[in-house]
């Protein structure tokens, strides 16, 4: 018997171990190719949506929050930190993530800026200085504005957000003007993100005076048609 299972060891050893098709492992690898390919879109996309929201929240907050203190004075040295104290309480109400938001000192008197990992949001007034310097001195507080744009043109945002006390907040997918960067020779103008008063406006798309076309971030509802 000992014979026979170390005759039947033998015979086992002696046969060819069977090997793994090549077109097993091609299939294999075509598969992880194809989830590869699959999930790469869909992650940069919930990436892409989670950086641009934060960026259109915090215009928001900082808009809101600074029409709150008003009046004030944007040259006023503790004005910014007063306003990222209101923006960072006003977003944790609210669960936007703040953690990482700063406030950019670039020594401009007319514009408070901050930083967030994807984002450059910035509050100033919606009007150029030259505009601010030929208006009458009735003691009306200019309108301001909150703009957000994408710090990195290879990083998941792109959108750019415009949020002004005297009109509507619209978006941009930030295609003409190309708004990127945290340095102010790449701020955008103030007051350029308005409507252009000519035949480009629409109920809720227009032409700013940046020639970028801006979408309203609250579009009206479409109207029921008669009888439904």
């Amino acid at each position: 018997m000992q014979q026979q299972d170390e005759q039947s060891a033998d015979i086992a050893a002696d046969m060819p171990r069977r090997r793994t098709s090549p077109a097993a492992w091609y299939s294999l690898l075509l598969l992880a190719v194809l989830g590869l390919s699959v999930w790469v879109p869909i992650g940069s996309a919930n990436r892409t949506a989670r950086a641009e929201s934060r960026g259109e929240q915090l215009a928001r907050i900082v808009l809101e929050e600074s029409v709150l203190l008003m009046p004030e004075d944007l040259r006023d040295p503790l004005f910014p930190r007063l306003l990222l104290g209101r923006v960072v309480a006003a977003a944790l109400r609210d669960g936007v993530f703040v953690e990482d938001l700063e406030l950019l000192d670039k020594g401009h008197l007319d514009a408070v800026t901050f930083a967030n990992k994807h984002y450059c949001i910035q509050l100033r007034w919606s009007a150029t200085a030259d505009d601010r310097a030929n208006s009458p001195h009735d003691g009306r507080v200019p309108a301001l504005e909150a703009l957000a744009w994408p710090l990195d043109p290879a990083g998941p945002a792109h959108a750019a957000f415009f949020f002004p006390e005297d009109a509507e907040p619209a978006y941009t997918r930030n295609l003409s003007a190309g708004y990127v960067g945290s340095e102010p020779e790449h701020w955008p103008k103030p007051a350029q993100a308005h409507r252009r008063h000519d035949g480009s406006n629409q109920i809720w798309h227009y032409r700013g005076f940046d020639d970028e076309r801006w979408l309203l971030i609250d579009r009206p509802r479409r109207q029921p048609r008669p009888g439904t």
